[in-house]
């Protein structure tokens, strides 16, 4: 298996598996970056939401941010990422 670019020391991995490169865009609740899935030795795009996105306490960001999770998982458009991995953790990713 021929890994694509694998990461630096000092790079973000998140996951476990997933190596952060630059940042593709940036919007109010979240930020997509190209990444590198290592396990699976393919490019993959990586939104990371910001820790204080939106208004509300943290169950109520929790919530809306697990719908739109599942909505784009169950989503099938041609112009649609397709979702293949979705993990939350408690603290803000430190993304460089």
């Amino acid at each position: 298996m021929t890994i694509l670019n694998s990461p630096a020391a000092d790079q973000a991995l998140l996951g476990g598996r997933y190596a952060v490169r630059e940042a593709l865009g940036r919007g109010g609740a979240a930020t997509v970056y190209r990444g590198v899935d290592l396990k699976l030795d393919r490019e993959v795009a990586l939104k990371v939401f910001a820790a204080d996105d939106i208004a509300g306490s943290d169950a109520e960001r929790r919530e809306r941010r697990t719908r739109e999770i599942c909505l784009l998982a169950r989503a099938n458009h041609p112009n649609l990422v397709t979702l293949f991995d979705a993990d939350w953790e408690d603290e803000p990713v430190d993304t460089g």
